[in-house]
């Protein structure tokens, strides 16, 4: 517990023993110094043979060509370090703690820091030596300096029982050849090796390798080898996370914290043999669930098998990230004649990245093979030169793609590439698989692979050259031998395959079975190679343009076609509607083409806008051959066209406004026309007769605003709309002549409102005005007026709902005259002292709407709309039931409520003549919603005279038809002058 200094010339020595019972303790200071020629060593503590352990709870330092802070030959009780261990080696060799053969554990929860020139380790089993109680770091160990090695813990042909274990901190770092934070070399260990801690590998030397745990030369682990915390390596050339060379490991390999490796070349986890030692063999498979990431300038793998066997296959539910800056990035790859038994499984994330060279997710190289198959339900990312998502050079028993697979290059991009391999079981997709690339290719098999068990989709497999390919080596690749060996049968059972589907050639006899989904071709694409086509479901799609030239527009070829259902759509690029509408009608010759037979139909052939029809037709010169034709649709046209249609009706009920103030002026409530009555008569202010005169008139003023909602039905091509009408001021005046005449005029401004149930609107400024006369002679009345309106629209209509951008703007103007007369008879009632009476009416109305002719400012869809009319005669029955009643003090109220019916005999719906802009020979017409002859009219209001000069009045009407409701309320006063 005290202190303890050495200084010596050849051996430096704090503490020596030959053989000791009891054990050793250092809670202390020891301090050992070796200061002779490079024979000399110095020692900490030295024993030979020690019962019942050593302890150093303290501090050692020691000091010397060669130094060594702990050293136990024999001995039971275990080494164990709580303190600090500095060891500082000035020309050779430097060892923290150093075993031969000790039954209990090694144990370090402090510090040893070792800094060597040529050999560095923390803790050391020596050759033939036995540690039986495990080796724990749950301390720092660090070692530096060295330039041949550093290891933190290193079993050098030993036997560990109980495993080693780390969670702590171990840093190593060697200026030349190897750093290694857990090495076993020629060694066994039972219990597994763990790292829960921290292991920081590093080494500045061109030929250096870095590791964070490495089994090497015959070992043998029992227990496994996992990573729960944390592994970083830097190097100049070759970095590993965790290494397993020439070794057997039983329990199999996990990560679940984080391998990160950067240097020339990096690998997460490697298995590997040599000639010397051909095999690595890994009992429990191969697992991430955590994050390895790999920086190297030349290679960088995530997991890496080579000339070894793997059973219980290679799962990642984690994250593998790549990167090269111009070599080969690599997810997971099973090379030089390896075994994976149980398969590989990616439900995570692997991405591969190479600036400059090549990229793969998933590898099985040649004489390689993955009895289990392998399966995406995560996702694979490659980017590269040349990028591959999946690819088979060996045997493997089956892909099956759940998740994503995309892949880009520069150059090539295959996501799924058998490549002279074997895929016994097939190939299934029910994710999302996509090559984008110069040559960009969803599955290509070529170089004589097989996929024995065909090729099945229901999700979507897309690539810029193909989606499927199994002709052969693309042309511009420059290697492989040929296409895929034997038949193959592809089946598209739902899902899209985007991109050209390619068979190996019609001798070959590949079958392409398709029942559901889509495969959609552009330009240049095609289906082609196989031996047979079948189509009972689905829906073929060809993106076209205006071009007709062969080559230019995809085409579907095979031996045998049989067509017994599913849809052709013929899809025009939104950029060629132009030229496609100028054309009229646009012929692709031989696009489907049979090397005979061909036989059946397609259920539907569409177009994939309104704006054209699609149809199929036996070509006239080529036996066995359909061409596609493409023809500009008047229907279609004039379906887009129906919001215009309803510029009329908006035009034909503009006036109707200012009719109803009229007309509500002069009956309503006890209009104008019944203002007076027989002297005598309960609650009526009696005014007895008048002559004409300018200083007798009556100025009145109403606010009116009316909402609704038209309505189209299931068959029309109508789109319906909600409906608002504001007339914030109208205005009259009106005097009475002599027989019961009054004369009147009025005017008012309304703004109009149409939001379509399209997303499209229109707006109308209407300025009207009116004249009108009525009589009242005993029960009789009659009434008449005549309104013009002036109309201004302003349309934007949206022409995305058709497959186009953006919208159509127009602004027409027009005109509307609206005729009104009516005729009623008012019967009074007796009703116990008040006034009440029912006035039957009848009523006629025309009114005609004039638009000018416009044409609509936007890309393709804008019309040239001609002029038009629309006009409307309607037939009124009705009843009002309207009561006085005196309130002293106050004045009169006049309620009533009002029931009607009326009928349209000319223009139920509104029609219009048209043509697309800039494109002769369009023209087609177009009907709008009908809305019904027939409407139900229902009111109510009051009136209170407040004098005989003043009256306030409020009104409610509504007009209900079968395809149009529509609400009003309104409200004013009049005033005697």
């Amino acid at each position: 517990s005290g202190t303890i200094n050495a200084n010596g010339g050849f051996i430096a020595e704090g503490v020596n023993a030959d053989t000791i019972s009891g054990g050793i303790l250092n809670s202390g200071t020891i301090s050992a110094t070796a200061n002779g020629a490079n024979g000399n060593v110095a020692f900490g503590v030295v024993a030979q043979t020690v019962t019942g352990g050593v302890v150093n709870s303290g501090t050692i330092t020691v000091n010397g060509p060669r130094a060594l802070g702990i050293e136990v030959l024999a001995g039971s009780g275990g080494v164990t370090n709580i303190g600090k261990i500095t060891v500082n080696a000035a020309k050779f060799n430097a060892v923290g703690i150093l075993v031969n053969t000790q039954s209990g554990a090694i144990s370090n929860s402090g510090t040893i820091a070792v800094n060597a020139v040529t050999f560095g380790s923390g803790i050391t089993v020596l050759p033939s030596g036995s540690v039986g109680g495990g080796i724990a770091n749950s301390g720092t160990i660090n070692v530096s300096g060295a330039k041949n090695a550093a290891h933190g813990i290193f079993v050098n042909q030993g036997t560990v029982v109980g495993g080693i274990g780390s969670a702590g901190t171990i840093n190593v770092s060697s200026a030349n050849n190897n750093a290694s934070g857990i090495l076993v070399t020629h060694g066994t260990v039972a219990g597994g090796i763990s790292n829960s801690g921290t292991i920081a590998a590093a080494g500045s030397g061109a030929k250096e390798f870095v590791d964070g745990i490495i089994i090497n030369q015959n070992t043998t682990i029992t227990g496994g080898i996992t990573n729960g915390g944390t592994i970083n390596g830097t190097g100049v050339s070759f970095t590993r996370g965790i290494e397993a060379d020439n070794s057997t490991t039983s329990g199999g390999i996990e990560n679940s914290g984080s391998i990160t490796l950067s240097g020339k070349t990096g690998l997460g986890i490697f298995i590997v043999g040599n000639e010397a030692h051909p095999s690595s063999t890994v009992s429990g498979g191969i697992a991430n669930s955590g994050t390895i990431s790999v920086n190297a300038g030349k290679t960088a793998t995530g997991i890496r098998i080579g000339q070894s066997t793997v059973s219980g296959g290679i799962l990642n539910t984690g994250s593998i990230t790549t990167v090269s800056s111009g070599g080969f990035a690599e997810g997971i790859i099973v090379a030089n004649n390896s075994t994976v038994i149980g398969g590989i499984v990616n439900s995570g994330a692997i991405t591969a990245t190479s600036s400059g060279g090549f990229a793969t997710g998933i590898f099985v190289s040649k004489n390689s093979t993955a009895a289990g198959g392998v399966v995406n339900s995560g996702r694979i990312t490659a980017n590269g030169s040349t990028a591959h998502g999946i690819r088979i050079f060996g045997a493997i028993a089956a892909i099956a793609n759940s998740g994503t697979v995309a892949v880009s290059a520069k150059n090539f991009a295959e996501a799924v590439d058998v490549n002279g391999g074997t895929v016994t079981g097939g190939i299934t997709n029910t994710g999302a698989i996509n090559a984008a690339g110069r040559s960009g290719t969803g599955i290509l098999v070529f170089n004589g692979g097989t996929v024995a068990g065909g090729i099945t989709n229901t999700g979507t497999i897309s690539g810029t050259s193909a989606a499927i390919d199994l002709s052969g080596t693309p042309a511009a690749l420059g290697n492989g031998t040929g296409g895929e060996s034997g038949p193959t049968v592809i089946n598209q059972k739902g899902g899209a395959l985007i991109g050209s589907v390619i068979g190996s050639g019609n001798a070959n006899a590949d079958v392409l079975n398709f029942t559901g989904g889509q495969i959609v071709l552009s330009g240049g694409q095609s289906i082609s190679g196989f031996g047979t086509y079948n189509q009972t479901g689905g829906t073929l799609v060809f993106n076209v343009t205006q071009s007709t030239a062969p080559g230019t527009y995809p085409t579907l070829s095979a031996g045998t076609i049989n067509l017994r259902g599913g849809t052709l759509e013929l899809v025009p690029a939104a950029s060629s509607f132009q030229a496609l509408a100028t054309q009229h009608t646009t012929v692709f010759k031989n696009a489907i083409a049979a090397d005979p037979p061909l036989s059946g139909n397609f259920a539907s052939v569409t177009s994939g806008t309104i704006f054209f029809n699609a149809s199929l037709s036996p070509d006239t010169t080529t036996a066995n051959s359909l061409d596609a034709t493409l023809t500009l649709s008047a229907m279609g046209l004039a379906t887009s066209a129906q919001d215009l249609t309803q510029d009329a009706r908006l035009g034909l009920d503009a006036p109707r406004v200012l009719t109803e103030a009229v007309q509500d002026r002069l009956v309503a409530n006890g209009g104008a026309l019944g203002e007076w009555a027989p002297t005598g008569t309960p609650g009526v202010l009696s005014k007895g007769p008048a002559s004409f005169s300018f200083g007798n008139a009556d100025v009145w003023a109403r606010g009116f605003d009316q909402f609704g909602t038209a309505t189209a039905s299931a068959a029309s091509a109508g789109v319906g709309y909600d409906i608002n009408r504001a007339a914030p001021f109208i205005a009259g005046i009106d005097w009475r002549l002599d027989n019961g005449i009054v004369a009147g005029v009025a005017a008012t401004y309304v703004a109009t409102s149409a939001r379509f149930k399209d997303g499209s609107s229109t707006n109308v400024n209407s300025y009207q005005g009116a004249a009108y006369a009525g009589w009242a002679g005993g029960p009789w009345y009659a009434l008449g007026s005549a309104v013009v309106s002036f109309n201004e629209f302003g349309t934007s209509r949206l022409l995305t709902p058709f497959g186009l951008p953006g919208d159509a703007t127009s602004s027409p103007s027009g005109q509307s005259y609206q005729g009104h007369a009516e005729a009623g008879y008012h019967w009074g009632l007796p009703a116990g002292g008040v006034s009440v009476s029912v006035t039957p009416y009848a009523a006629l109305d025309y009114v005609n709407a004039h638009i000018s002719g416009f044409s609509e400012t936007g890309g393709f869809g804008a019309l040239s709309v001609n002029a038009a009319d629309g006009n409307s005669f309607q037939t009124t029955l009705g009843v009002r039931l309207t009561s006085r009643i005196a309130i002293a003090s106050y004045g009169t109220l006049i309620p009533e409520v009002r029931l009607g019916w009326s009928h349209e005999f000319l223009d139920a719906s509104q029609q219009i003549t048209a043509a697309l802009v800039g494109v002769p020979g369009s023209s087609f017409s177009a009907t709008g919603i009908a809305f019904g002859r027939d409407a139900a009219l229902i009111g109510a209001g009051f009136a209170m005279e407040l004098s005989p000069e003043a009256k306030v009045f409020v009104d409610y009407d509504g007009r209900l038809a079968s395809r149009v409701q529509e609400h009003s309320v309104s409200g004013g006063l009049k005033i005697r002058f």
